[in-house]
Formats: C-alpha cells, structure tokens, sequence
C-alpha cells in the first residue's frame, strides 16, 4: 500500500483557501477509504464566514471586472529608527524654540536624548505627540539635561505616533547667548 505524503495538508490548504465546497459534512470517510484504515482521521471541514464568502466573491468580481484591489495588510517588521529635531537657526536667549516632526510610519518612542553640547541650557517645556502631551504636567518644563549624553533611567514610554502625526518639542533657552537646540528620539517603527 502506498501512501501519499501530504495530502492532508493539501486538501487542509485548499478548505481553507475556499477550494472545497462549504458544507460540514465529516470528510473522514473519504479518507478512510484512500488511507486506509486505522490512520489518524483529519480535522472537519472549515467552514466560512458568511462575510469571508462576501469578501472572497467581492474580489472574484473585482478581479473579473479588471478593477484594482486594495488588501490591507499587517505590520510585517519592526525597527528601531531615530527621529530628529533642530532648531536649525540660534534659539535666542530666553526664547522658546518650537520644533516638529512627522514620522512616515508609527512611531513609539522610547528614548529621548539632547545634545550634550546644550543640554544644561534649555529646558523642555513641551513635548506632545499628535495632541497627546508626553509630560505628566503643562505648567513646569524639565531640564533637558535629563536626557544629556551621560543621563541614564531615563527611558520613556510614549504614545504611539501614527503615520503622519506630527510630535511637537519645544524647548527654552535658559543661557545668555543664542543656541542652536538639536535632540532625536529613538523608537520603534513599523512598516
């Protein structure tokens, strides 16, 4: 007697691909009657959701028509990406330097670090992702030197910025002369 070698797997694939038809009915005899007896019975029949039917007839009809289909898809990989910010120009002292960026893909970041060349000199009054603040006060900002080079513990767990949601740094210039303010944040992205 010859078996055939994963043709359960084969007929398993195609029920669930909707190849088979969609009845319930317990295909253990026929495989009784090909495998022989005493073998492991397979699993029933899956049987689709009235909306993967929907679904599956809307792209057969689509595919007919020659139209275009859109298939969303999950997030298939995971980086840690750095995001910048600068001032680009001298942030005059005492004034306030609001900085923006826009991640292509989500973005949650998880460390924040300032230059070291001018972190003691400003003070982070605001830091928002889309309109979600990230410090657990408005009224009073932080010293960026919190997030100097030689800061540690100072990881963050921020909200997850959507494609295109704009995160918002804003930072003071609490020296006498005019600085350029630079910082990046680090996180995960997804695409």
């Amino acid at each position: 007697m010859t078996d055939i070698i994963g043709a359960q797997e084969l007929i398993g694939q195609m029920l669930v691909a909707g190849l088979a038809d969609d009845d319930d009915d317990d295909i253990s005899g026929e495989w009784d009657d090909i495998m022989g007896a005493g073998k492991a019975k397979p699993r029933k029949a899956v049987k689709r959701t009235a909306m993967q039917r929907y679904t599956q007839q809307a792209v057969a009809a689509k595919r007919v028509a020659g139209g275009a289909i859109v298939q969303e898809h999950a997030y298939t990989k995971a980086r840690v990406w750095p995001l910048g910010f600068d001032s680009v120009t001298t942030v005059a002292a005492g004034a306030t330097a609001s900085m923006t960026a826009t991640p292509q893909q989500p973005f949650k970041p998880k460390r924040l670090a300032v230059a070291g060349s001018v972190a003691s000199s400003f003070l982070l009054t605001q830091f928002v992702i889309g309109n979600q603040p990230q410090f657990s006060s408005l009224q009073f900002g932080v010293p960026a030197d919190m997030f100097g080079p030689t800061a540690f513990g100072t990881d963050l767990d921020c909200d997850t910025a959507q494609a295109n949601t704009l995160i918002l740094l804003s930072a003071t210039n609490l020296s006498g002369a005019a600085l350029r303010f630079t910082a990046g944040l680090i996180g995960q992205a997804v695409q």
